[in-house]
């Protein structure tokens, strides 16, 4: 059995990237900066920048993008605390299935690992973690929700959720 569903995820993926055939929304040598509302762990500001350096074709027609970034979040309340991160992140756009309805080819996902600081009640350092999803109204403008984690593996961990905007420059 998981023969069987481990061959037909593979023949999903081969036969949906068979349509791919368009430009990533974050390429290689794309520069984002994001800003938003804390929603999630308390109530504030959150952001960040993000370089994309690389490009990896999966089958020459699957693009995943790789980048560097750097994410913070200000909670304001109920108590004060800052999360920043240094973390490399990986995107999958769907921009590049030109079979989907252009709507739907306006999202890109991104997953995030790094190192996170955490202060404010406690201090700490930390794996973090995280990601989000941005919806692309124009080539330099999106929408963004994206969260994160830092401080793995302690009793005390920061974070931030944020929904904002992104601008490409």
């Amino acid at each position: 059995m998981k023969k069987t569903i481990v061959v037909l995820l593979l023949l999903a993926v081969v036969s949906f990237g068979a349509f791919a055939q368009g430009k990533p929304l974050m390429d290689k040598g794309d520069f984002a900066v994001s800003i938003g509302a804390n929603l999630g762990w308390g109530f504030g500001v959150g952001g960040g920048a993000e370089m994309i350096l690389a490009r990896v074709d999966i089958a020459d027609t699957i693009p995943l993008t790789f980048g560097a970034a750097v994410k913070a979040g200000l909670d304001l309340y109920p108590s004060f605390e800052l999360t920043v991160a240094g973390v490399g992140t990986a995107h999958f756009s769907l921009s590049t299935f030109t079979e989907l309805p252009s709507w739907a080819q306006k999202f890109d996902w991104y997953a995030a690992l790094g190192l996170g600081i955490g202060l404010g009640d406690s201090f700490g350092i930390g794996v973090a973690s995280g990601g989000g999803v941005s919806y692309h109204f124009s080539p330099t403008l999106a929408v963004i929700a994206e969260s994160l984690y830092a401080k793995h593996f302690t009793r005390t961990g920061h974070g931030f959720s944020a929904i904002g905007v992104q601008f490409k420059l």
